[in-house]
């Protein structure tokens, strides 16, 4: 593993925390309604790019486009039972 894998593994893992972690936390306190099945496979997709980046499958720039298709779902599972201002 070199040092971009290294820098691209540790970006991929600190976003998905920060996403899961507001979501845990939530706004002000309010639960925020998520579409489970979205969400594990956000985690999934996420996991996924992270061992093949480690056991050198895919180059790192492969791996960051994996990992932010994962972590734009894990985004979005909040946003699916929101409702929309008109």
């Amino acid at each position: 593993m070199n040092i971009s894998q290294i820098y691209i593994f540790v970006t991929i893992i600190v976003l998905a925390v920060i996403t899961l972690l507001v979501f845990v936390i939530g706004k002000r306190g309010k639960e925020i309604p998520i579409n489970k099945t979205l969400f594990a496979i956000g985690l999934l997709i996420v996991g996924i790019a992270v061992v093949l980046l480690l056991i050198d499958v895919i180059e790192s720039g492969v791996a960051a486009i994996i990992g932010i298709v994962g972590i734009g779902l894990i985004a979005a599972s909040g946003r699916s039972n929101i409702k929309r201002m008109r």
